[in-house]
This record gives C-alpha cells, structure tokens and sequence, in this order.
C-alpha cells in the first residue's frame, strides 16, 4: 500500500493532524492541567480567590465592629456605682432607723393609753421620708446622666441602632458575595479544575459560610444584649420612682402632716400607699427581669432572621468543617501548587484566628452570664423578703386604720396593733440593711480580686484583638498572593 505523501495534499491527513492538535490543545496545556501551576492560573479560579479574599475581609471587619460594640455601648456615667451605693445606703439605713423607732413608740405609749406625742410621731416618720427623698433625687440626678452617656454613644457610633445599621449592611453585600461565589464555584465543576482545587473551594465556601454566621450570632447577642438591658433600666427607674414617690409622700409625707395636725383619718390612706409601695418591692424585679429575658429573646431571633443567619451554629460546627477543609487541602503539592497551597494556608489560620475570636467572647459571655443570674436571684430573694414585710404592714395598717380610728377600738390597741405591724416591717428592714451592708463590705474586700478578674478581662480582650489583626493580616496576604496570579 502506498503511503500518501504531504505533497499529494490528502485531506484526511490534515483533518487527522487538526483534530489530534484540538485535543492537545484542550487536554495537555498547563493551564488545563491544573488550574494553579506555579504562575499559569485558570481566570475562573482567580475571579473567585477575588470574591473571596473580599469575604474574608468583611467578616474580619464584621467582628471588629463586636469587639468594639461590646466594649463601648452601654458604659455607665462616671461615678454611678459609687452614687447609687450612696443613695441605696441612706434610704436603708434611714428606713431602718425610722421603723426602729416606729416600733419603740408603739409599745412604750400602748400601756399608756396608745397617744404617741407629735415628736415620737415625727421622729419614726421623718427619717423614712428623708431617705426616700434623698434616693428619689439620686435617681432623678442619675437619669439624666444615662441620657447624656447615651448621646455620647450615638455620637461616636455606638449605639444600638447605628451598629445594627452598619452590620446590616455588610451582612447584605456578604449574603450576595457568598451567593456570587457559590455560583461561579459551580460553574467550574465542569471546566479546566483539578479534584483537589475543586474540594477545596466547596469545603472554604462552608467554613466562610460559618464564620459569617457566627459573626451575625454574635452581634445578635450583643444587639439584643444592649436593647434589653436598656429596656430593663427604663423599667427600673420607672417603677423605683413610682414606688419611692408613693411611699415618700404618699405615705410618709400623709403621715407627718397627719402626726403634726393630729389627724387620725390619714392613717388609713397613708396605709394604702405602704402597702402598695411593699408590693411593688416585692414584684419590680421579676417585671424587669421578664422584660429583659423578653426583650432579649425577640431582638435575638429577629436580628438572625432578618440577617439569614443559623440560629444553631456553634463553634463546634466551625472546628469541624475546618478539620475537613485540613484534610482536603493536605492533598495540595507544594512544589506543583505554591500559589493555591499559600491561600489555603492563609485560609486556614483565618478560621482558627476567627474560632479564637468567638471562643474569647463566648468565655466572657458566659462568665458575664453567671454573674448576672446570681446577682438576679439574690435581688428576688431580698426584694420579696422586704417587699413582702412592707405590705404586710401596710396592710394591716390600712385595717387598724379604719377599724381603730373610726370608733371600733380604743386608740391603746392601735398602738399594740400598730406595735406588731412595726415588728414586721422592721423585720424585713434589718434583713435588707444586713444583706446591703454585707454586700457593700464584700465588694470593698474583694477588690483586690476584682483587680485580677479585670486584668484577665483586659488580657482577653486583647487576645481578641490580636487574633483580630492576625486575621486582618491573613486577608492581606491572600491579597498579595491573588496579585501574583
């Protein structure tokens, strides 16, 4: 058989040479190979190292904006620990003293004939009003003061509602980075990809995913954190000034004009706002705390849900999606991929410098935790024991008044009466000043402790921002390395 010569212009040898040539072309060049090789990159896979060295950048951001949230949003005015412990103690211990002397009268004038002077009346009465008054002005002078603080927050940008703002905002352009990604992901399953390069875009998309919704979990509780704890503040000034004016002049004021005008019908009246002030002492904490828990709930879940976060993630979800992604990556050759072995690289200590972030405010989260539930629980103990006492008395008194005042008893037995009502109140009083005062006592010794608790706060936090800047550093580094492809 004659072999063709090229000469003779055969037209299947130049369509066999052109169709081996197409196949060489599509199958052997270097960017088919591998979409990393040294320098020699698919675009695709750069568009898409792009998209995500941008996501990574967001989300370090997205937890700068916590850290600096949570540590300038809600500072207290300067001084208001020490005022209010100012305030608090001068009511109780004024009260105390008040219903001391309530009590001696009683029973000193009961066996001679329950007629107290108009001095032994005053001086049981006028030190209670004292001390309500000097708490109510405290708490009118602290007030405004939380306004100010406030408008401070605002004003430099961290408050509630401007940080939700922000973070909304950033979450919206990673929602649409993450969907861009995941499509142009898909869209080289079928192209010029290596297995290896493949799985590691899927399992890097899962863990930006995580950090992302970890990001917003956080922020979620530290929004809904700062809204509750206002909303309970306003619940608490609220009731204490209703409560305190109540007792003050609706109680005590009736009764010092009723003392000086010798005027047995007001002690009725004055009854009904003991009574009614001792019940609000003993159920204003359980409102505020139920407006807390409330409030928290709800801003919570409203801020995942409009953010379309996971409400169930949990770092321990992260560690797990980061172990596959190590695993996927081990399989990345150094020699052969430098480029794509260096951004999975810088990827990888980016989500461990992220799982350090979310464990150091966890840790304090959860430390922060533990103190409020036992500072709630002490406060519905005490507050129920005075609480209770208080509008026991006061309405006992409101029966003495009516009953004894008004023709259906001698004054003598008011005074008994009036002698036990004492008995009990005072009762509730002297657990309260104790309980304050060992309190107070505790947080001057345990200062020295507090030192240290604070350094450790300080020091977690700054482990928080160092692991932040490692992050940040990651970023530009996968910055960098994108630039040489």
């Amino acid at each position: 058989m004659e072999i063709p010569k090229a000469t003779d212009h055969n037209p299947d040898v130049f369509l066999i040479l052109l169709v081996l040539l197409v196949y060489f072309y599509a199958h052997c060049t270097p960017a088919a190979y591998c979409a990393v090789t040294g320098h020699v990159v698919a675009q695709d896979y750069v568009e898409i190292e792009k998209i995500t060295d941008e996501i990574l950048a967001l989300e370090a951001e997205l937890y700068r904006i916590n850290t600096f949230f949570r540590l300038e949003n809600g500072i207290q005015p300067a001084g208001r620990r020490w005022r209010m412990m100012f305030y608090q103690t001068t009511n109780y211990a004024c009260t105390f003293a008040g219903l001391l002397a309530n009590v001696i009268y009683n029973f000193y004038y009961y066996p001679r004939g329950g007629h107290a002077t108009v001095i032994a009346q005053l001086g049981a009465t006028t030190p209670r009003f004292v001390g309500k008054a000097v708490y109510v002005t405290g708490l009118l002078v602290e007030t405004p003061l939380q306004v100010i603080e406030h408008y401070k927050e605002k004003k430099a940008g961290f408050d509630a509602h401007t940080t939700y703002k922000r973070v909304a905002e950033i979450n919206k352009h990673l929602l649409e980075l993450l969907t861009k990604r995941e499509q142009a992901v898909l869209a080289t399953k079928e192209a010029n990809i290596s297995q290896e390069e493949y799985k590691a875009l899927q399992e890097d998309g899962k863990l930006l995913q995580d950090t992302k919704d970890l990001a917003v979990q956080e922020f979620a509780m530290l929004y809904a954190r700062s809204v509750s704890l206002s909303i309970r503040n306003r619940f608490f000034n609220s009731l204490t000034l209703i409560k305190k004016t109540d007792a003050d002049f609706g109680a005590d004021l009736v009764r010092i004009i009723g003392g000086v005008n010798q005027n047995g019908f007001l002690s009725a009246p004055a009854s009904m706002s003991t009574a009614n002030s001792g019940y609000m002492s003993a159920f204003d904490p359980s409102i505020e705390m139920s407006s807390e828990q409330i409030t928290y709930k709800s801003r919570y879940k409203n801020v995942v849900s409009s953010m379309s976060a996971s409400n169930t993630l949990s770092v321990a979800n992260l560690e797990r999606d980061l172990s596959t992604f190590e695993k996927t990556t081990a399989n990345i050759d150094l020699e052969k991929q430098p480029i794509l072995y260096a951004l999975m690289e810088q990827h990888d200590q980016f989500y461990k410098n992220a799982e350090g972030v979310v464990d150091s405010f966890q840790y304090l989260r959860h430390k922060e935790l533990g103190q409020e539930r036992q500072h709630d629980t002490h406060s519905l103990v005490y507050h129920a024991i005075y609480g209770g006492s208080k509008s026991s008395r006061g309405t006992w008194l409101i029966y003495v008044g009516f009953r004894y005042l008004h023709g259906f008893g001698h004054s003598k037995h008011s005074a008994l009466l009036n002698g036990f009502a004492g008995i009990d109140n005072f009762s509730g009083a002297t657990y309260r000043m104790a309980d304050f005062s060992i309190v107070d006592y505790r947080e001057i010794k345990n200062r020295k402790k507090d030192r240290v608790n604070n350094r450790a706060n300080v020091a977690m936090v700054k482990s928080r921002f160092d692991a932040l800047d490692a992050m940040e550093e990651n970023t530009k580094v996968c910055s960098d390395e994108i630039k040489k492809l």
